[in-house]
């Protein structure tokens, strides 16, 4: 009898188990986050773009929430590669290689050849390895630096290339600002050993915290420095024209006719007019999220 019951705890407890898995799962899908399956998929993918071996052992995966509210994957191998990941989106905004720094690089040989021996080879292999990590081809090499072994700012002790690429994340437009991605290779065999995004945005894309006067005045602050910088014969003076509308990831304002259900990348923005064009401020932080020249 005894033994009857112990067995019947024990499936009890196994299923218990089971259902608190499956009930963790749909919370998170729920909610819009990945599970931690889909988190370690994302980090064993993104070391196959950069070109990094893969290692043997399973990762350790943690869901942390940081002091902004914002949630991420913190997926990292012991001593060897560490990276976070959002924890709705997918992207990969921080990564170290750990294989790669301090005393443990003195453990190769360096007194071979190296891959990149030139500023020309830098920018081009940079340039693959960006697209490689899902970069677009018009994001703007904005800084390339080569450091020797010692000097102020080398990553890992035997010398670095670093390069900071500028993203237009809400598509390509003409005044679209957008994040910074930045990396640094080891210039021997052009392993990567650091990488970083700038952090999305957290707030809510339908948060209305800018008043339009607010919106009027940044506007006409960067069509005014537009024009300061670039020639254009469409230049025109603020009409008083005002819409808000979503401004979508491929740069298209939807004006007044937005969908009930927005897409999460979509951005919640004033559209102030000048005459032809349109200058597009984010309705939750004031940030311009890009401008439409109308003919």
């Amino acid at each position: 009898m005894k033994t009857k019951a112990f067995w019947l705890m024990l499936c009890l407890l196994i299923v218990a188990g089971f259902a608190t898995v499956w009930v963790l799962a749909q919370r998170n899908t729920s909610s819009g986050e990945l599970t931690e399956q889909q988190a370690v998929n994302i980090a064993h993918r993104f070391l196959q773009n950069a070109g990094l071996q893969l290692p043997s052992t399973a990762p350790r995966a943690q869901l942390r929430t940081k002091r902004d509210g914002w949630r991420v994957w913190q997926v990292e191998w012991t001593n060897r590669y560490s990276m976070e990941i959002d924890a709705r989106t997918g992207q990969v905004y921080w990564f170290a290689n750990y294989g790669r720094e301090y005393e443990q690089v003195k453990r190769i040989g360096r007194d071979r050849q190296p891959k990149i021996a030139s500023r020309e080879v830098a920018e081009q292999y940079c340039w693959q390895l960006a697209q490689r990590l899902g970069l677009p081809k018009d994001a703007y090499l904005k800084r390339l630096r080569i450091v020797a072994e010692g000097e102020a700012g080398d990553a890992n002790r035997a010398g670095s290339v670093s390069a900071n690429f500028e993203v237009r994340y809400f598509g390509y437009t003409f005044l679209s600002e957008g994040g910074e991605v930045a990396f640094s290779v080891d210039p021997l065999d052009g392993t990567l050993m650091f990488f970083s995004a700038r952090a999305p945005t957290v707030i809510e894309s339908h948060d209305v915290r800018i008043s339009q006067t607010e919106a009027v005045s940044k506007a006409k602050q960067i069509y005014a420095d537009w024009y300061r910088t670039h020639r254009s014969p469409h230049q025109g003076k603020y009409t008083g024209r005002v819409e808000i509308g979503y401004v979508y990831p491929n740069g298209v304002f939807g004006g007044k006719r937005y969908p009930p259900q927005v897409p999460y990348r979509a951005r919640l923005a004033y559209a102030v007019y000048f005459g032809e064009e349109a200058v597009w401020i984010d309705a939750a932080d004031g940030s311009v999220l890009g401008g439409l020249l109308l003919k």
